[in-house]
């Protein structure tokens, strides 16, 4: 039917009964208003009883974590646990706590009839009723969720035929230890369904001016809650068959699928109500207020009987009207319905005409400006949707059950897969097994909270290839703010974790380099002594002496240990044992140097080295920061030297990293026996006397659970590339490969301590070979100034020098050499400097002495390369220098060749 007909007849209608439309729209806004104000009161009422419920609730939780963090009850249940059950002293303690539940519900009653304490396997070890001790809730929800943290149960009746059988709800919370925070049990109150019966019994208290106050005087007003099982758990006016009785109406369907309704349905019972409901967050429950549509409406039921009653007379005038406006309105609206018709159809460059300045004429215009802005947010939305499409990123629409919904061109490329592959399919499939469980709780996060920050995960792609990613995720809500799903960002960054391990291992290499320099530095002055002194002692061998063969070999292995310093790689020592009769003591004064480069500035070094005789002096104090406590005597032991000082490395790398922000390392050495009783006390050991390491740092510790797996190959408690899990694995088969023992004390916050033990046997003195000197034929009558701060160098170079007539001014370090040179400036001809040393090195001491005397001779000494040298800035090119260890024959063909 056209438009014109249309307008007449319904202006025909209009005319002929406008009585009963009037009667109608006075019965139905009476009606509505009746409606409305009924509706209003009961979701006054709802939100009441729902802030008295929520109140309920916190004061449950605020209950049972009062009793949670009551000191005597911790204590009462830890003592407990330690006890055996038949004893007296546990009756003792559970009677007591048992009194002091009832005492404490008695004081504090609201509303609590019962108070349980269990152990962590569910039986109840005190209780308000003596009945209840002895029963086993392991298998209760309210025990199980109890013991992760605080808990309030559903509406329950329980299994045991307590009290009737009547339910109730239980409020439980976890014990746990004060100090360790290791867990105790879980204490439980229990609340009578009564309680929630009298907050929602009784005729509401409305302030005067706040709500009608009609519903103080409505009959069939009902006021109940259902569970998220839809079973009625408060009495209702039709039923008290609580946990039995089932209410499936709108308000409990819709409050299921996270709704809040009102207005007018069905009751449980079939009959018409008017309701209104609140969805009680995080129970899944449903609060009902409502009364019976017949009782609301009474007072405008008499409406209906004088709905038609006047209106006849317009009929005539409505009919001549109907056909002059139809005409004039039918014409602009059907041009108004084709533009419309074209928007529909996706052309936004429509446009009504505008024919008039009346109501049809806005609305046209209202059309066309719409149509407008309509067409300027197709543009923005297809520019941002060109944007999302062409992202480098993949950018995956998910719904609420996380499957794919869009999948845009870096999803693409990323992942391997074609947009219609993987629409409609869970976003489960681009995830690895390992990383399911933490996908879902990210879910699960985002949903409340909304945004998911970025985070680091793994994903695989569609030929089966495990990548690492960067993953953000957003919960995504409608206009409404309701969650519809998913928008999740995922960033491929495989190429950026390679670049971060070669970083790290260029990082490693560096730091590697450094210690190679170090150790090279210091172990040539030891090659330099035995390489030296074996020299003098063949330059005074006869040339058949039977024993020149094994100096040469002792000369000969001294030269290949002096190359291997020079060529020091950057990796662990991986030798078979060679166990010997070491000083302990020793050991630990030769690695000191080491250990104080690797565990850096920050962190105070001590040791404290105590004889294998009682000659200690305890109130010797340490010599100051880094210093070494020496006592009398030696700690004696058959170790491999090199690699007892690779586990002192290891134990002070660990103590480092355990040391972000400084603080102090203790090595020290004793002794101890192990008896029979300490053996078995231990559980590990053979009966004895042991030499004793104890490596003791001030760092955060480790829990129990830590120290028992530290010894475990590849476990590790340092981020993905700090640690291989190898070390401390290493340092106990070191410790076990030596007939030793091995065992760590720490706690969280309180530092660590490594106990080492290593069989202690007595020392042997061994006999000092002599020779007869002998003449070198080279040498001068010169004075040198022999500059050196290591005393067995400096030693071994007086000593060849002397020999073949120098005269030799010895000094420890560069202010000291400075001294003794204008002391005897006028008689030192050479200077013989090593470069690096205390206080002065060795080029700022030439170049003070250059100031006095520029014509003085010098050589440096170093036990680094001169590359080395040169490049760091610390020798000018071109001066005179020898590198250590250097034999006596060479050192004086060197001072001979500058002399001269």
């Amino acid at each position: 039917m056209k438009l014109k007909p249309k307008l007449v007849l319904a202006f025909l209608l209009t005319a002929l009964i406008p009585v009963a439309v009037i009667g109608y729209l006075s019965y139905s806004s009476a009606k509505a208003a009746l409606q409305r104000q009924a509706l209003e009161d009961l979701t006054l009422v709802a939100e009441a009883k729902e802030w008295v419920l929520y109140h309920f609730f916190e004061m449950a939780k605020d209950r049972a974590m009062e009793l949670s963090s009551d000191g005597f009850i911790r204590n009462s249940a830890e003592a407990m646990q330690k006890l055996d059950p038949k004893g007296p002293r546990y009756t003792g303690l559970q009677k007591a706590l048992s009194m002091y539940l009832k005492h404490n519900k008695m004081h504090h009653d609201m509303g609590i009839y019962l108070i349980l304490v269990t152990d962590m396997k569910g039986r109840v070890i005190a209780a308000t009723e003596e009945g209840e001790i002895g029963a086993d809730e392991s298998e209760d929800e309210y025990f199980l969720q109890g013991g992760k943290g605080v808990y309030i149960s559903d509406m329950y009746i329980p299994p045991r035929p307590t009290e009737g059988k009547r339910p109730y709800i239980a409020a439980a919370a976890p014990l746990t230890d004060k100090k360790t925070g290791n867990p105790l049990g879980v204490i439980i109150n229990f609340y009578y369904h009564d309680e929630l019966r009298k907050m929602l019994s009784g005729e509401y208290q409305i302030e005067k001016g706040a709500i009608s106050g009609t519903l103080g005087r409505r009959e069939t007003l009902d006021i109940y809650l259902v569970n998220k099982e839809k079973l009625l758990i408060t009495p209702s006016r039709f039923s008290s068959e609580l946990m039995k009785q089932r209410v499936e109406t709108l308000p409990v369907l819709e409050c299921a699928a996270g709704r809040e309704t009102s207005g007018i349905y069905r009751n449980y019972l079939g009959r018409e109500v008017i309701g209104a409901s609140m969805c009680i967050p995080g129970r899944g429950w449903t609060l009902l207020t409502e009364i019976e549509t017949r009782e609301a409406f009474a007072p405008v039921e008499s409406l209906r009987k004088r709905v038609i009653a006047l209106g006849v007379a317009i009929a005539l005038l409505a009919s001549i009207l109907a056909y002059l406006i139809a005409h004039g309105i039918s014409r602009p609206v059907v041009a108004l319905s084709k533009a419309t018709q074209g928007l529909a159809g996706g052309d936004f460059s429509v446009r009504a005409p505008v024919e008039s300045k009346d109501e049809i004429g806005d609305l046209a215009s209202s059309f066309n400006r719409m149509a407008s802005q309509l067409a300027e947010s197709q543009e923005e939305r297809a520019f941002l949707a060109n944007i999302t499409e062409h992202a480098a990123d993949a950018i995956v629409g998910l719904d609420l059950n996380t499957n794919i919904v869009s999948w845009n061109r870096g999803a693409e490329m990323i992942f391997g897969y074609q947009a219609k592959e993987v629409i409609g399919k869970p976003w489960s499939m681009v995830v690895p097994h390992e990383a399911q469980d933490a996908c879902r709780e990210r879910f699960k996060k985002a949903t409340f909270e909304g945004l998911v920050k970025t985070a680091e995960t793994l994903r695989v792609a569609k030929d089966g290839r495990r990548f690492p990613a960067e993953m953000t995720l957003t919960s995504l809500k409608n206009e409404k703010g309701e969650h519809i799903g998913f928008v999740t960002i995922t960033r491929d960054i495989t190429e950026r974790k390679n670049l971060e391990d070669q970083l790290r291992h260029a990082q490693k290499l560096e730091a590697i380099g450094i210690l190679a320099g170090g150790i090279a530095h210091d172990f040539n002055n030891i090659l330099n002594a035995i390489i030296g002194f074996g020299n003098l002692i063949e330059m005074d061998m006869k040339g058949d002496d039977p024993n020149r063969a094994y100096l040469k070999e002792i000369l000969s292995a001294g030269e290949r240990a002096a190359h291997l310093t020079k060529s020091l790689l950057a990796f662990s020592r991986k030798q078979i044992i060679s166990p010997k009769s070491e000083n302990l003591n020793e050991i630990l004064r030769s690695v000191g140097k080491f250990l104080r480069r690797i565990i850096g500035e920050d962190i105070e070094l001590k040791t404290i080295l105590n004889p294998s005789l009682p000659l200690f002096d305890p109130s010797v104090s340490p010599l100051g920061k880094g210093g070494i406590e020496r006592g009398v005597g030696d700690l004696t032991v058959i170790v491999d030297r090199g690699q007892i000082e690779q586990v002192l490395m290891n134990l002070a790398t660990n103590a480092r990293d355990a040391m972000p922000n400084g603080g102090e390392l203790i090595i020290e050495t004793g002794i101890t026996e192990m008896d029979e009783e300490y053996v078995k006390m231990h559980g590990y050991g053979e009966p004895g006397i042991y030499a004793l390491i104890s490596i003791t740092d001030s760092g955060i510790g480790m829990d129990e659970e830590t120290r028992k797996r530290i010894f475990e190959p590849f476990f590790t408690t340092k981020e993905m590339g700090r640690g291989t899990g190898l070390g401390l694995a290493m340092v106990y088969g070191i410790v076990k490969q030596h007939d030793g023992y091995i065992n760590v004390y720490s706690e969280p916050g309180k530092g660590t301590t490594f106990k080492i033990y290593l069989p202690l046997i007595k020392s042997e003195a061994g006999e000092a070979v002599s020779a007869a000197p002998a003449v070198y034929t080279g040498g001068g009558t010169e004075t040198v100034l022999v500059a050196e701060d290591d005393q067995a160098v400096r030693k071994l170079t007086r000593d060849v020098l002397e020999r073949f007539g120098y005269k030799v001014i010895a000094a420890e370090d560069g202010e000291d050499a400075i001294k003794k040179f204008m002391n005897n400036k006028e008689d030192i001809q050479l200077l013989l400097l090593d470069v690096i040393m205390p206080k002065k090195n060795g080029k700022e001491v030439y170049e003070e002495i250059k100031k006095i005397n520029p014509r003085i001779k010098v050589l440096f000494l170093s036990g680094y390369t001169a590359n080395l040298i040169h490049k760091k800035g610390i020798l000018d090119e071109g001066l005179d220098f020898i590198l250590k260890p250097v034999s006596p024959k060479e050192l004086l063909r060197k001072v001979r060749r500058v002399l001269d």
